[in-house]
C-alpha cells in the first residue's frame, strides 16, 4: 500500500481515536497515529500540513503523566518535528530540537548512543548540519554513523536506515569536498 492510499485510512483513525471515549485526544495510542498521520503527510511532501499536527504531538506527549519530555516516544516525534521544521527550511530551529533529542537519547537507559533509534537522529543531525552550513560538521557526523549502522547487529549495510544514511551522506560529500580540512 502507498502512502497516498494509506492517509484516508490514518486520517480515519486518527479521527475515530480522538473522538473515542475509552481513548481521546491525548491517549498515547491516539498520540501514536496521529504521529503517523504526520509522517505519512510529510512522506507525500506535504510537510505544511504535518507540522501542526507533530507540533501538537509533541505538546500533548510531554505533558502527558505516562510519557513526558524524555520518553523514547515523545524523543521519536521530536526526532520528527526537527526533521518536518527541516524540509520546511526551517533548519536553525531543527537543529536545536535534534540537538536535545540526541543529548536525551544517548543519556537514556532504554536508547544509548549506539541504539538504532539514536543512530536514526544522527543521520538527521548530520543532514541538518549540512542545511545550515554546517558541512564539514556534517560529513563528519554521516561517515561516523554509517559505520555504525553498518556494524551494527540489527542494522547492517542493506537496511533502510543505512540506506537513508548513505543517500544523505552522498548528499553531502560533493559539498563536503570543497572544504579544505
Amino acid at each position: 500500500m502507498s502512502a497516498a492510499e494509506a492517509l484516508p485510512i490514518i486520517q480515519d483513525i486518527a479521527a475515530k481515536q480522538s473522538a473515542s471515549v475509552e481513548l481521546g485526544p491525548e491517549h498515547r495510542n491516539t498520540l501514536a497515529s496521529r504521529n503517523l498521520l504526520a509522517q505519512v503527510l510529510d512522506n507525500l511532501g506535504r510537510s505544511a500540513e504535518a507540522l501542526p499536527i507533530i507540533q501538537d504531538v509533541v505538546a500533548k506527549e510531554s505533558a502527558n503523566a505516562d510519557l513526558g519530555p524524555e520518553h523514547p516516544d515523545t524523543l521519536i516525534s521530536r526526532n520528527l518535528l526537527a526533521h518536518v521544521l527541516d524540509r520546511l527550511g526551517r533548519s536553525a530551529e531543527a537543529l536545536l530540537i535534534i540537538q536535545d533529542v540526541l543529548a536525551k537519547q544517548s543519556a537514556s537507559a532504554d536508547l544509548g548512543p549506539e541504539h538504532p533509534g539514536t543512530l536514526r537522529c544522527r543521520s538527521l543531525l548530520a543532514q541538518i548540519f549540512d542545511h545550515v552550513g554546517q558541512t564539514p560538521k556534517a560529513a563528519i557526523e554521516i561517515t561516523r554513523v554509517l559505520s555504525l549502522q553498518k556494524a551494527h547487529p540489527s542494522i547492517g549495510p542493506n537496511h533502510p536506515d543505512t540506506r537513508v544514511s548513505v543517500e544523505r551522506s552522498n548528499a553531502i560529500r560533493p559539498v563536503a569536498t570543497e572544504f579544505p580540512s
